[in-house]
């Protein structure tokens, strides 16, 4: 037995080299975001995916705080819901968003280019200011052929449940060619998706 000693205890180091390689490369969980960072990336691209523009339109970096006076001071706004109801109607419905459109105008700015990382939709990127944009030159090339929009998505308000949560988007054109719009989301079995939305103004 003494004389195989060193052979055994080489074979117990190689089970305890494989089983400790084996933890980590699956016994340790993937690293994720931080749920509130998750839910903020996830709410950003179920929006842009509900743009219909959004295969043209230049979204601006970085989240922008609406200015004040684009959203209603009112509680309960009229939001056109996505879906269908059961009889094939599309009805509006109040919905209490006093308590999440503060958040939209109290939540840190924030960078929406790693929210989308390699996404198949992700947004074409703008990291200027909207009147940097008027006078792009790119941008001024391209309006020949086809109007450029520039798009800026707010912070992200949510309700104190964690349900619910709203993002203003302000698509501009050009002064009479602009609009702002509340969209309404709902995380329904661990997942966002947009249940409204809501024009604020249009010009």
């Amino acid at each position: 037995m003494v004389k195989h000693a060193p052979a055994l205890l080489a074979l117990l180091a190689l089970v305890a080299v494989c089983l400790a390689s084996v933890f980590t490369l699956f016994g340790q969980p993937e690293e994720t975001l931080p749920i509130a960072d998750s839910d903020r990336c996830e709410v950003y691209r179920v929006t842009f995916a509900s743009l219909s523009n959004r295969r043209t339109i230049r979204l601006q970096a970085q989240s922008m705080r609406p200015a004040p006076g684009r959203l209603p001071k009112s509680d309960q706004i009229e939001f056109f819901p996505v879906e269908f109801d059961k009889k094939g109607n599309r009805k509006k419905f109040s919905f209490p968003t006093q308590e999440m459109a503060a958040g939209v105008f109290s939540a840190g700015e924030s960078n929406l280019v790693p929210c989308f990382g390699m996404a198949v939709q992700a947004p074409n990127f703008y990291r200027g200011s909207y009147e940097q944009f008027k006078s792009d030159p790119e941008i001024l090339q391209n309006a020949k052929f086809r109007i450029q929009t520039l798009g800026s998505f707010s912070p992200i308000g949510f309700s104190n449940d964690g349900k619910h949560a709203v993002v203003y988007i302000e698509e501009a054109s050009g002064a009479l060619n602009s609009k702002g719009t509340l969209v309404l989301l709902l995380k329904q079995d661990g997942r966002w998706k947009m249940i409204g939305h809501a024009n604020m103004w249009i010009s």
